[in-house]
């Protein structure tokens, strides 16, 4: 009898070890996912100490921060959209947006998938206000939305290392509002939008591999199109790197 209960207790101790060294597999693979929403509301009172004007208005805003993790997908965002309601004129109604966001997935082991975006605000010249922390009026600042996706590719022939990547980019910007002719807010030729295309490339041998040095070949290609006066930038450019080691290599 006790010889059969010791077979038993070595039985369970088994399957216990092998459930134990199976859930932190089957956790690592199970995707994580974090979805923070939130609404915030504000009065705002802006007073010039100086003598000048006193604005009131307020501010409804309602955001998410968001991730996910899995074996093949990760991404994360964070976006904020806020309205403004003005209590008198010397406030336009405004709506805000800001955020970040990034992607990327895994298609197999060499190929990969990267998207993102941003939204922000930013000026397109040096009058106005400066997008701080924008706060009543804010002349001369527009709202930027910016997006991009593309492949990026991984491979190893021989003693050669291979990496490429494309990237497709968009960039919008609207019309500046609150503009103040006191500094000579004359309308100017604004910029609207633009496409891009970035493409890069290189091979590389490691140190050791087929020499003592090692040896980079790299090249890019870059193209922007711009709807303002129908501008185009095109770029070309070529690099070789040699790394020669002078101490030994650790294994």
């Amino acid at each position: 009898m006790i010889r059969h209960a010791s077979r038993s207790l070595a039985c369970v101790g088994g399957a216990a070890t092998l459930v134990a060294l199976a859930y932190p597999a089957a956790a690592q693979d199970a995707p994580r996912v974090t979805v923070r929403p939130y609404i915030e509301a504000s009065q705002i009172l802006d007073a010039d100490l100086s003598g000048g004007d006193t604005l009131t208005y307020t501010s409804l805003a309602a955001g998410v921060d968001a991730t996910i993790a899995t074996p093949r997908v990760a991404g994360q965002v964070s976006y904020r959209y806020e309205r403004r309601f003005a209590w008198n004129d010397d406030v336009g109604d405004s709506d805000i947006h800001s955020g970040l966001a990034r992607v990327d997935a895994k298609l197999n082991r060499n190929l990969t998938i990267e998207a993102g975006g941003i939204a922000t605000r930013t000026r397109s010249d040096i009058r106005g206000a400066a997008p701080g922390l924008l706060v009543g009026n804010v002349d001369n600042v527009s709202q930027l939305y910016a997006v991009y996706a593309g492949p990026s590719f991984t491979g190893v022939a021989g003693p050669v290392t291979f990496n490429a990547n494309y990237r497709l980019g968009y960039t919008k910007v609207e019309t500046p509002t609150f503009a103040d002719t006191s500094i000579g807010g004359q309308r100017l030729d604004y910029y609207d939008d633009l496409i891009g295309h970035t493409a890069t490339a290189s091979a590389t041998v490691a140190p050791g591999m087929i020499a003592p040095f090692g040896v980079t070949l790299s090249g890019a290609y870059d193209r922007e199109t711009a709807s303002q006066l129908k501008q185009r930038y095109e770029g070309y450019y070529g690099r070789g790197d040699v790394l020669q080691p002078i101490s030994p290599m650790s294994r």
